[in-house]
C-alpha cells in the first residue's frame, strides 16, 4: 500500500514538485499556473528556481443538474475539450453546451483583466513551458490548457500535479513531453484530501502573488 502525501499547504506541496522537476532534468523556461490554488504552487516553483510565472485560465463546463460534474473544459481562445461520454450518458443538448461556453469564456476574459491587468502575454513558441496546478481531479481544465498552449507552438510542454486519478494521468500522459505527479491514488476522491490547509483563495490574494 502506497504512502499517502498530505501537504500542509500548497507552498508545500510547491516546494516537493521543485525537487522532483530538479531531480528529473527537465528544464523550463517560465511557469504557468492554473488559478487559482494551482498559481500558490506555481508561485513556490518559479520562486525557487528562478522562473517567469504567467497565468493560463481555463474553465471547466459542469452538468446541467451538477456543475460539479465536468463535461469538458473551454480554452482562453474558446476552444471547447469535450467529454463525450458524459455528455451522451446524460443526454446534454448542444445548446446548452454553447450557452455554458460563451458564460464561461466571458468569465476567462474577466479574470484574465482583473488578475493580469493589460500585461502582454510571454510569447511562448519555441520555449519550454510547465503548466501546474494544485491536483487534477478529471484533468479536463489541464487538458483544455495544454491545447491552448499547442497552439502556440512551444519547444515542449510538461506538467507537474501533486496529485490525480491513473486515469487522468494515463490520458494526459501522451499529451505532453513529461509529467510529474507524485501521487496516483486508484480511490482518489478529492484534490482537497492531500492537503491539510486547503483554503479557497480570492482574487486579492492571487493578484500579490502576481505582483511579486
Amino acid at each position: 500500500m502506497k504512502t499517502i502525501i498530505l501537504f500542509n499547504n500548497r507552498q508545500e506541496a510547491g516546494s516537493y514538485l521543485t525537487n522532483l522537476i530538479q531531480k528529473s532534468g527537465i528544464q523550463p523556461d517560465l511557469v504557468l499556473s492554473l488559478p487559482r490554488g494551482g498559481t500558490i504552487v506555481a508561485a513556490e516553483i518559479a520562486r525557487i528556481l528562478n522562473l517567469e510565472h504567467d497565468l493560463i485560465i481555463v474553465r471547466k463546463i459542469g452538468a446541467p443538474y451538477d456543475p460539479e460534474v465536468a463535461i469538458g473544459a473551454i480554452t482562453q481562445q474558446g476552444k471547447f475539450i469535450s467529454n463525450e461520454k458524459i455528455i451522451d450518458a446524460l443526454n446534454i443538448s448542444r445548446d446548452y453546451i454553447e450557452t455554458q461556453c460563451q458564460l464561461e469564456l466571458k468569465e476567462i476574459h474577466r479574470r484574465l483583466i482583473n488578475l493580469r491587468g493589460k500585461r502582454p502575454f510571454t510569447e511562448l513558441k519555441s520555449k519550454s513551458v510547465l503548466i501546474v496546478d494544485d491536483g487534477l481531479a478529471t484533468g479536463y481544465t489541464m487538458e483544455a490548457a495544454i491545447l491552448s498552449i499547442k497552439d502556440q507552438h512551444p519547444k515542449k510542454i510538461y506538467i507537474a500535479v501533486p496529485v490525480a486519478p491513473p486515469e487522468v494521468v494515463q490520458r494526459l500522459n501522451p499529451l505532453v513531453d513529461q509529467l510529474i505527479c507524485p501521487q496516483t491514488p486508484e480511490n482518489f476522491t478529492s484534490v482537497s484530501n492531500y492537503y491539510e490547509d486547503f483554503h479557497q483563495i480570492n482574487d486579492d490574494e492571487l493578484q500579490k502573488i502576481l505582483l511579486k
